[in-house]
């Protein structure tokens, strides 16, 4: 099922974006729902995450101690 919530931080692509611009009432209200949001993402796509965040970390560690 597609949820529309980043699989990292659980927001929505407009939350996102509009994220500097909230106030900090807002933010709060709206960190307060991302736990059970995350909670609704397929696991697989999370394993997916880490497993790119992972690559993506060794590659950087390759190549700035080249």
């Amino acid at each position: 099922m597609k949820t529309g919530f980043c699989v990292g931080c659980g927001r929505t692509g407009n939350e996102i974006a509009g994220w500097t611009g909230f106030t900090d009432e807002e933010r709060v209200q709206l960190m307060d729902l991302l736990p059970t949001r995350l909670d609704t993402v397929e696991p697989e796509k999370l394993r997916d995450l880490s497993r790119r965040r992972t690559a993506n970390a060794a590659i950087r560690k390759e190549t700035t101690t080249a």
